[in-house]
Formats: structure tokens, C-alpha cells, sequence
């Protein structure tokens, strides 16, 4: 958070007062920063923060590093095969949900008739506000 309050500094218009009060003159509240900052301190350990024409972004090496750390890729071709196939059947699902050919309610007992496959929001974060839909379980895959 230290780079948020560096880059504010050279705006104050009181540099013998406290940053509180500087803030509150420029009608800046840095609270709401503050607060998801302190909520996600840990995803955003190590990483160096820039600015660039008045935004703060990450340099697109570290991105590419976190990202990459992530990406798992099919090593056999029983994992490859075993990707594709749930990857089309997922495709065809999804195109029956589309349709509305799915009963409501139905959709999470389908994937328990299919090896590989669920149903819930791409990164399987359960919130109601994100669109379900039918995914393969890449996890599952690897293991083949």
C-alpha cells in the first residue's frame, strides 16, 4: 500500500500536516484501497507494483510467471484424448442447457453420469451471481 501513498504525496497541499488530513483535503479516501489490500495482502506478496501514465500495473514478466505457474498441460495421449472427449461433451451440454433441453434444477446430476465433466462456474468459485455451465475436470484428467 506504500506505492498508493507515494504516488498521492506529491499532490498534498499541506506538507507540514499529516497524511490523514492532506488525503481528507484533496477529497481522497484511500479506506476502500486500504480494505481490499489488507484482504488480499497475499496474493499480491512479492509482487512489484508500477506506475504507468497514472495506473499502477504489475510489469507483464511477473504476470506471465504467476500466471504461468497455474497452466498444467496434458503429458500422455490418454490425457489428451481423455481432454478432448470431455471437452465435447461439455460443448454438447452446454448446448443443451442453451437450448433449455435441460430440466432446471437437473444440470448437477449430469456430470455424475459422465467421467470428467461438472457443472458449476469456470473457476468453480460457488456464487450464484456466476453463469453455470458444464466444464471438464482438468484435474481429474492429469491424473490419467
Amino acid at each position: 500500500m506504500q506505492f498508493v501513498k507515494d504516488w498521492i504525496k506529491p499532490k498534498f497541499k499541506f506538507p507540514d500536516a499529516d497524511d490523514d488530513f492532506n488525503m481528507q483535503a484533496l477529497g481522497i479516501d484511500i479506506a476502500p484501497i486500504t480494505n481490499y489490500w489488507n484482504a488480499n495482502a497475499k496474493q499480491w506478496n512479492g509482487l512489484s507494483v508500477e506506475l504507468d501514465k497514472g495506473k499502477f500495473v504489475i510489469p507483464d514478466e511477473v504476470v506471465s510467471d504467476a500466471v504461468a505457474k497455474h497452466y498444467h498441460y496434458a503429458i500422455n495421449e490418454r490425457q489428451e484424448k481423455a481432454f478432448k472427449e470431455a471437452t465435447e461433451i461439455c460443448k454438447n451440454l452446454n448446448r443443451m442447457l442453451e437450448k433449455k433441453l435441460i430440466i432446471d434444477g437437473k444440470q448437477k446430476d449430469l456430470p455424475n453420469a459422465f467421467k470428467n465433466v461438472r457443472f458449476g462456474t469456470e473457476n468453480n468459485i460457488n456464487d450464484f451471481r456466476i453463469e453455470r455451465r458444464f466444464y471438464p475436470i482438468e484435474w481429474e484428467i492429469l491424473k490419467l
